[in-house]
């Protein structure tokens, strides 16, 4: 037995071994590599090429950190301590171009090359020859940074001295964007700036390099040195984007916007309704949760619960779908399955005529017993939906929904009509959306159906934080007048106990409403489609 414990400890010792071998092995093999401007992560024969704001000039490594020289937009750092290589910080300069590092002491130096202008002066005749720009003598001295000549813009009546700096992205949050430039360099309330990614495209003619506008920033409010801008509606902006100056086709749509993706929706919007007439009250509430990837969406939906209660009466509808589908900028289309609630009647309520008393007077020579308590019964149908959005889901966009219903047949007593058997349109449901200003919109809205709800209201959307992304919250306010409504049967009984007929009405809530809604968007990373 001894020596069987031995083998096995010598065993699982060698795996220990080779285990820590392995992992120390594949630690040496990764390494960073700079090929053509680009910053790759190599693991053995695999490469994960970085994705930077610039042209990468210079690279030093450190481990599982690396250090990359981005010319104008300064330098950043890169890590795979996680697994994944990623960068960790941007690091933007004041001035000049970062093209290298130098080790000094132990430290780690960036080399920047910069170049300056000095006003010589402003008496120059003509006849003195044209003005001719000599570039200035480099300098060396002791320290690790270094000048050299870098054409830079020269602007005339300058101060001491002028230097060239890029716009760079410093923060990014709730919709908005945080640039290192402010009024000193021209930038005022108002300006339209352009966001660009670099991106590769390879097909049958070779592999190019371009790059394309995936954000609008819309300039809310300047300092001399910073700026905030507001991401337009349906775009998205990563602290690695570049920014640059807006030209004459940098006009972003309010109407048909670029649509984002990946995000989870949830919505409550609930609308109580006042009733007219006896003492009463209503209400209807939709809610939703949704998720929206690039091509397609899924989520569970609740429009409408409807409820009320007067005159000692209940009236109750509900219709709940889980939802999917194709999700598109330009449209959506889904299906829906689920279930409808009513608490009533919903073979009476099918036929959409007013609900009176069903049956014959009593005979002359009968008399008859007080009729029984009102009764309600809870009735149960599946359900299948079907929506269609038709425009820009952050844009000018109309969204109808139908409920159809299968339908036995039964009754609130439970016999069946066999003629009453099948689908039956059940409600509809559609809002009209038209977008006022960048984070504001106005909407119809209005639906009905024999499930016993309707409404029509008009009202106002906006975001109070963000712009759709990540993070987005919502507030939706409508005004208009909603009704919900049900059955109730009694019976009435003969003096010697037979029954005479059931007696049926309706429990109706009906008046003006005033809702008010919350609309959150949870981020899960994705890029904005195009």
């Amino acid at each position: 037995m001894r020596d069987l414990r031995q083998a096995v400890g010598w065993i699982l010792g060698c795996w220990l071994v080779s285990h820590a071998a392995l992992a120390q092995a594949e630690e040496e093999t990764s390494s960073w590599v700079l090929k053509e401007g680009v910053v790759y992560l190599k693991r053995g024969a695999s490469e994960q090429a970085l994705k930077l704001p610039g042209q990468a000039l210079g690279l030093h490594t450190s481990g599982q950190h690396a250090y990359v020289a981005l010319g104008e937009w300064g330098a950043a750092v890169l890590t795979a301590a996680s697994g994944d290589a990623r960068v960790e910080k941007l690091i933007p300069v004041s001035h000049g171009s970062v093209t290298g590092f130098l080790l000094a002491n132990g430290q780690l130096w960036m080399q920047i090359n910069s170049t300056s202008a000095v006003l010589l002066g402003t008496d120059l005749e003509a006849s003195d020859g044209p003005l001719t720009v000599v570039p200035p003598t480099p300098q060396v001295s002791g320290s690790p940074k270094s000048s050299a000549a870098h054409a830079p813009p020269v602007v005339p009546g300058g101060g001491a001295e002028i230097q060239a700096q890029p716009l760079q992205i410093l923060k990014v949050f709730n919709g908005i964007v945080m640039l290192n430039q402010g009024s000193a360099a021209g930038l005022r309330v108002g300006d339209r700036l352009k966001v660009v990614q670099n991106e590769t495209l390879s097909d049958e003619g070779g592999v190019f390099h371009g790059e394309r506008e995936v954000a609008v920033l819309v300039v809310d409010s300047v300092s001399p040195e910073n700026t905030r801008a507001r991401i337009w509606r349906g775009d998205r902006v990563a602290l690695t984007d570049r920014v640059e100056r807006g030209d004459k086709y940098t006009e972003p749509s309010l109407l048909y916007p670029r649509q984002l993706a990946g995000f989870v929706e949830a919505e409550l919007h609930v609308r109580p309704i006042l009733n007219i007439g006896q003492t009463g009250f209503g209400a209807l509430v939709d809610a939703n949760l949704t998720l929206y990837q690039e091509r397609y969406f899924i989520g569970l939906r609740s429009q409408p619960l409807g409820l009320g209660r007067t005159a000692g009466s209940t009236t109750f509808t509900q219709t709940s779908l889980l939802e999917g589908g194709y999700n598109s900028r330009p449209f959506a289309l889904g299906l829906g399955l689920g279930v409808t609630s009513v608490y009533g009647d919903l073979s009476r309520m099918f036929e959409i005529t007013s609900l009176s008393d069903r049956s014959s007077s009593p005979g002359a020579d009968l008399t008859t017993t007080p009729p029984t308590p009102w009764h309600q019964a809870m009735q149960h149908a599946f359900t299948l939906g079907q929506r269609v959005r038709l425009g820009a889901m952050d844009g000018l966009n109309l969204t109808v929904a139908n409920n159809l219903l299968y339908f036995g047949g039964n009754d609130a007593t439970y016999s069946v009509d066999a003629k009453k058997a099948g689908f039956i349109w059940g409600g509809s449901n559609a809002r009209l959306t038209v977008p006022l200003a960048l984070t504001t919109d106005m909407f119809f809205e209005g639906g009905g159906g024999v499930t016993g709800f309707a409404y029509g209201a008009v009202g106002v959307f906006s975001w109070l934080r963000g712009n759709g992304g990540e993070g987005s919250l919502g507030l939706l306010a409508s005004a208009g007048g909603a009704g919900v409504w049900s059955t109730r049967t009694r019976k009435i009984l003969y003096t010697n106990g037979a029954l005479a007929y059931t007696e049926e009405d309706s429990v109706e809530i009906a008046g003006p409403l005033v809702s008010l809604g919350l609309r959150y968007r949870y981020g899960l990373g994705a890029d904005a489609s195009p």
